[in-house]
């Protein structure tokens, strides 16, 4: 078993409902509480929240688990993600867009995060967006 994904290669799909993720809230990718420095997952002070569903999408080949579709649905916004698990280096590189029912309506841009680290101690750090460019001079 310790292997399995070593030597798996096919497709993973997996729901989970009215779960919980230890540390992770909706409020952690979003919410509007922007993290200006990357922070430990296992040092964050935002408590865990239920998520609706955790929907997951992979392909496993050659050791790694790309993740194509992943969506957690939780009562205040959903928090998207997508990218790399080696699975023999038990390491993370993933990215986030948290998007919640206010912020759209309100035209808050969506939050982003990268994930990466190990397994064991990972980390996030807000996706820096430019800045919006200047308005063009007005002819009045």
């Amino acid at each position: 078993w310790g292997d399995f994904f070593r030597r798996a290669d096919g497709k993973l799909d997996l729901t989970v409902t009215n779960g919980q993720l230890d540390g992770i809230a909706f409020r952690t990718f979003g919410g509007g509480a922007e993290s200006p420095t990357f922070f430990r997952l296992r040092d964050n002070a935002v408590a865990s929240e239920v998520f609706e569903t955790l929907d997951f999408n992979a392909l496993i080949k050659d050791g790694v688990i790309i993740v194509d579709k992943g969506t957690i649905e939780y009562p205040s916004g959903t928090v998207q993600l997508n990218g790399v698990i080696p699975y023999g280096t038990a390491s993370l590189a993933l990215t986030t867009i948290a998007e919640g029912d206010e912020e759209t309506e309100a035209g808050v841009p969506a939050m982003q995060h990268f994930i990466g680290g190990s397994w064991s101690n990972p980390y996030a750090m807000p996706v820096l967006q430019p800045p919006a460019p200047p308005a063009p001079p007005s002819d009045g």
